[in-house]
């Protein structure tokens, strides 16, 4: 036994030295190797092999991408050399027409108390300079706004009447709903060369009620972001702070219609993206059920149909919604109405409620989503709403949304369903905004690490929100994809039972838990549109109404900490000091005009 041991040992020593030995001589043996011409050969032919596509693609990303940023120049020359563009106005009627709300407007164009044409020149000179603080505008119809103005001038000479319900008001259009000649590049550069060959139908409906488009606004890269910037036309910024941002997607047209440079916008919303910019910039948005408002011609970028994206309007009162609404979707002339242009939608027959019909209603409320606890300010605006409401003899309740967890878990599934390559097929050799990179590289970071990301993240950080949007990014099956489908459906079901025994005509809520967040914060914080995609998700009607502005007492009673993203927007709380805050409205589906009339109540006894 000892010798057999002595043997192993011999052995073993053996080995580790055989092995220190190869541990050196192996650096030998790969210089032996290559020195062979054949071995050589086969080495430099493979490198060649590997390297020669490699280059390739790097020389087409390198022609796609200056070839966009030479469409960026173009576009950006574009519109520079439009605004250049003088058109005149009168200066005796300017200051008088630019006082006027929307709803005096119109009654003084249908009295003819001023020219369309009037009106028109001076809302261009106030587009313009509404431009010039804030970078709202990506195109211009000024040309043929005015022909299309003295053309109404014209036909109210000749009849005596108006040219329907919206005669001669100057309107804005967000610029991923198509007009004719003119494309809807949706802030990415391979799009701007694509004209569209005709108008939406919204934009139609529109013109067939007297409305006048002069101009379009800027949208955030692919829309699907709570900023509005892009590298064909640059940052959109919000008018009462330059720092912030307006909101997206529709934060061209909110940035426009808060400085005063249009009387009536639409824009779209699939997260929220009329009711965020209208929050943060001071004015009001409407998101209808969707099938109201037609969808063809509307420009969306992501094609899933999980939640729909749907068209609407924004002005700075609630009237001006109710009548946009009313002249899209009925007719009261000889027109093609829009169910004739697109037999899809719904028709509702009115969006009106005589307070009479429903003297007193029973409304719910929430302060809170646990998900995102909101500002001071936010809370107070839910508050000062309730107590008002209650003060005109309205039932106000708390209401609790039920399931909420499960809820995140289907917009970011939904959002996130192929892991990002679409996205990545769409922006190819595009300049990325810096809001979207997060979006578009998603699909790049391979499924084990995010969960090992969102596990040292939840369980060493205890960033448990973080960690569950994380593992939401991965991309589905198609058995999947189909049970997010039935769950939502029983989600919806849940709420609407869950409301219906509460017996609630509405319900009131922050729309977004903070003030207007400073630029390229909200790729940090996308649990912000729960308070609005919610309603998304369940195709409820919601709109948002300014009803007070930030205090120096609310800054102050403003807390740091909470988890990561609590304390992101605390931090770009700490200058909030004035801007405006809203409360969002909404009701069950079809129910657009309770909806719209809640709205009103709210503006008329709360708004500012």
């Amino acid at each position: 036994e000892r010798e057999r041991e002595r043997e192993m040992g011999q052995v073993l020593s053996s080995l580790r030295r055989d092995a220190r030995s190869l541990q050196w001589q192996l650096p030998m043996l790969v210089q032996i190797i290559l020195a062979s011409p054949k071995i050589k050969k086969l080495v430099l032919l493979y490198a060649i092999y590997k390297a020669v596509p490699f280059a390739y693609f790097l020389l087409q990303q390198y022609r796609k991408r200056t070839w966009n940023r030479s469409l960026y120049r173009r576009s950006q020359n574009i519109l520079m050399h439009k605004l250049k563009t003088n058109y005149g106005h009168n200066a005796e009627l300017f200051e008088e027409i630019a006082a006027l709300s929307t709803p005096e407007l119109l009654e003084a164009l249908r009295s003819r108390k001023y020219y369309a044409e009037d009106v028109t020149r001076t809302y261009i000179v106030l587009a313009k300079r509404a431009h010039e603080r804030t970078n709202c505008l990506v195109d211009t119809c000024f040309d043929e706004a005015i022909s299309q103005a003295k053309a109404l001038d014209r036909a109210f000479e000749e009849t005596g009447e108006p040219v329907g319900r919206l005669h001669g008001l100057p309107v804005s259009i967000k610029e991923c709903l198509d007009m004719t000649g003119r494309s809807s590049s949706l802030g990415v550069g391979k799009l701007t060369t694509i004209p569209a060959v005709d108008d939406a139908v919204i934009v139609q409906r529109l013109v067939m009620e007297g409305a006048v488009p002069f101009c379009r606004t800027n949208v955030p890269q692919t829309l699907l972001t709570m900023e509005c910037g892009n590298p064909v036309f640059g940052v959109t910024t919000n008018p009462h702070d330059p720092l912030r941002t307006p909101g997206g997607s529709s934060g061209g047209e909110s940035a426009l219609l808060a400085a005063g440079g249009s009387p009536l916008g639409i824009g779209t919303d699939i997260a929220g993206s009329c009711r965020i910019p209208a929050a943060w910039a001071g004015c009001c948005g409407f998101k209808p059920t969707v099938s109201i408002l037609s969808k063809i011609g509307g420009n969306s970028f992501n094609p899933q149909e999980f939640i729909k994206a749907t068209a609407g309007p924004m002005a700075m009162d609630v009237e001006s919604l109710i009548q946009c609404m009313e002249a899209i979707t009925t007719t009261t002339s000889q027109q093609p109405t829009q169910v004739a242009l697109d037999p899809s939608v719904v028709q509702l027959s009115s969006f009106r409620i005589d307070s009479g019909q429903k003297p007193k209603l029973r409304i719910g409320y929430f302060e809170e989503l646990s998900w995102f606890s909101p500002s001071p300010a936010c809370r107070r605006a839910v508050r000062e709403t309730v107590k008002r409401l209650e003060m005109e003899g309205h039932e106000l309740v708390p209401f609790t949304v039920p399931r909420l967890d499960e809820l995140m878990e289907f917009f970011f599934n939904a959002v996130g369903a192929d892991g990002g390559v679409f996205t990545r097929e769409f922006l190819d050799g595009e300049d990325v905004e810096e809001h979207v990179k997060g979006l578009a590289y998603n699909g790049l970071v391979p499924p084990f690490v995010k969960s090992v990301i969102a596990f040292v993240s939840e369980h060493a950080f205890g960033e448990t929100k973080f960690a569950k949007v994380l593992r939401c990014s991965n991309a589905k099956d198609v058995a999947t994809y189909n049970r997010l489908f039935a769950e939502r459906k029983r989600f919806k079901n849940y709420l609407m039972l869950t409301w219906r025994e509460s017996n609630l005509d509405a319900l009131i809520s922050p729309p977004v838990p903070c003030p207007a967040i400073t630029h390229n914060t909200g790729k940090l914080i996308s649990p912000l549109f729960v308070y609005t995609f919610l309603w998304n998700v369940v195709d409820f009607p919601a709109g948002v109404v300014p009803v007070t502005k930030v205090t120096q007492d609310d800054v102050d009673q403003i807390k740091g900490g909470g988890d990561m993203y609590q304390r992101i927007v605390a931090e770009s709380d700490r200058q909030s000091e004035g801007l405006p805050v809203g409360v969002q409205v909404c009701t069950l589906p079809w129910t657009d005009a309770l909806c719209l009339h809640v709205m009103k109540e709210i503006e008329k006894t709360v708004s500012p």
